[in-house]
Order: structure tokens, then C-alpha cells, then sequence
């Protein structure tokens, strides 16, 4: 069951925090779900779940892992209000929860169960869809020892194509809204909320596996050698952006108009290869 937001707003003082005010409200394409990257008192990790207009949330000491092998204690702290997905900022010291904020994920959720019954029972079953979390989780409430006051329960990864035997989240440093490190959201922490900016992203390498992977979510093509490029085009800005971060815009001016067109008047990042090919396409 929800918690509500009377403990969220009794926690903070809004003159002085940049966090939303807690109000209820529903989004209307899915159910949203977040994980904030948050360097308090102790480094953690928060997962945020919507549901009920507010979001469900647990802080997680060591994070999500991709080994089934893992278990993460989570423990279940106050409800957050919807809003609170679109928070990354500096929180002031002496404030509940002070420190650095980041999105270190986000995306949608598909309950395997009735959220309500399994809040009750302790065994929560869902489907991630994210940018970095994805495929079956499941959070587990521990039982609880004589006078521990704390909701305790374990994030676990379920064996799916999406399960690994390493860890797996430890690479990812920046948020994946505005790509900005801890550092660099601390050096703007007066901007009370983050929009997606025209800014960089993560190149998506190739890994070398012993399996091919399994599942819908996967495609092939062939090995191509030419430029490896992030483009990024907003309004009628565009830029090509190599894995070293040099801007080669200029040096591929029909490619950057290209995009212009396809983008449509809408904000884009594409990762790919600029490749030069004969008319047989070799």
C-alpha cells in the first residue's frame, strides 16, 4: 500500500530545498519509474516506482546489480510525489537528504503482480523498461528482527537475456537526462529542475560475448569501419560528436542537413557510423 506524501512534506523545508512539493498526480502514458544517483550522509541509490499518483521508494546502499546472484538490500523509505522523477540538483546541508541528486535512470514499469497485495505481502514482481535497467525484477521484504523498525527488503535481477554475471552499473557515472556528473550538477545547484538539454550521451559499445543474446530486443548487421559518431540535433542545431568528443560537424556538412530533415523540428540523439560505401556496398 502507498504511504502517502505526509511524511515526505513533514521531512522538508521548501523555503530552503529545491525538491518539489509533494501533491498526488497520475501520468498518463504508463507508469514511470526512476533511479536517483543521491550522494547524501552515505552514497546511495533511490528506485522510484509510480503508483497511486506517487512514487514508491526504496534507497538502495549499493545499487541495482544485473547478477542474479546479488542481493541488494532496499529499504523502503517515505513516498515521493511524481514530480520528483524530474529532480537533479544539490539538496542544501543540514536539509533532509542532503547532498547531490542525480538521474541515473529512467523509464517505465510493468507490474507482474497486484502491486497493492504484493506491497502487503512482501513479494513484488516487475518488468523494467529504462535506458540502463531493464527486463524482471524483483524487491523481497526481509523479515524483520525483534524491535528493527526499518522496512527492509532485497532488490534481486531475475534470470532473463537481460540478467548478467557481473554487477554491471558501476561504468555508468552520468545522468542519463542531462549527461552531467555528480561534480557537474553540484557546480549548477541552482537550477531547480533539469530539462533535457542538447548535450552528450553515452556511445552504445559492442561487447564480446560466447552466446549470441536471445529475445526481441536484439538486432544484427554487419561490422562496418568508419567514423563512430553521437549526432545530436535540437531546433535546427546539429552536431557530430566522435568517441574522443571532437566535433567533426563541418567535415560532414550533408549528413548534418540530412538529420535536419529527419528530425522534423524534433530533439534527437543518434549513435551510429559514418561509413563510406561503393555502389555494390562494400
Amino acid at each position: 500500500m502507498t504511504i502517502g506524501l505526509k511524511e515526505y512534506n513533514l521531512k522538508r523545508n521548501f523555503e530552503k530545498t529545491k525538491e518539489p512539493e509533494g501533491r498526488p498526480e497520475f501520468s498518463e502514458d504508463g507508469l514511470r519509474f526512476v533511479v536517483h544517483h543521491h550522494l547524501a550522509t552515505r552514497d546511495h541509490y533511490d528506485l522510484r516506482l509510480e503508483w497511486n499518483g506517487v512514487l514508491l521508494s526504496w534507497a538502495v546502499p549499493k545499487g541495482p546489480s544485473y547478477n542474479p546472484k546479488d542481493k541488494r538490500l532496499a529499504v523502503r523509505v517515505e513516498d515521493h510525489p511524481l514530480e520528483y522523477r524530474n529532480f537533479e540538483g544539490t539538496i542544501p546541508k543540514g536539509e533532509y537528504g542532503g547532498g547531490v541528486v542525480m538521474i541515473w535512470d529512467e523509464g517505465y514499469w510493468e507490474p507482474d503482480v497486484n502491486v497493492e497485495d504484493g506491497l502487503i505481502d512482501g513479494m513484488l514482481k516487475f518488468c523494467l523498461k529504462g535506458k540502463r535497467l531493464r527486463g524482471r525484477w524483483a524487491l523481497v521484504r526481509m523479515k524483520g528482527k525483534t524491535g528493527e523498525t526499518s522496512d527492509n527488503w532485497l532488490l534481486l535481477k531475475e534470470k532473463d537475456e537481460y540478467a548478467k554475471d557481473e554487477e554491471g552499473m558501476s561504468k555508468f557515472t552520468i545522468s542519463v537526462r542531462t549527461g552531467r556528473t555528480m561534480s557537474e550538477i553540484e557546480e549548477g545547484s541552482d537550477e531547480k529542475f533539469i530539462k533535457n538539454p542538447f548535450n552528450k550521451a553515452d556511445a552504445q559499445l559492442a561487447k564480446l560475448v560466447r552466446t549470441i543474446p536471445e529475445g526481441e530486443d536484439w538486432l544484427y548487421e554487419m561490422k562496418y569501419d568508419g567514423y563512430r559518431i553521437l549526432a545530436y540535433v535540437e531546433g535546427n542545431n546539429v552536431r557530430l560528436i566522435t568517441r574522443k568528443g571532437n566535433d567533426i560537424t563541418n567535415r560532414f556538412y550533408p549528413i548534418g542537413s540530412s538529420l535536419l530533415d529527419l528530425a522534423k523540428g524534433r530533439a534527437m540523439v543518434l549513435d551510429g557510423e559514418i561509413v563510406v560505401t561503393d555502389e555494390s556496398g562494400k
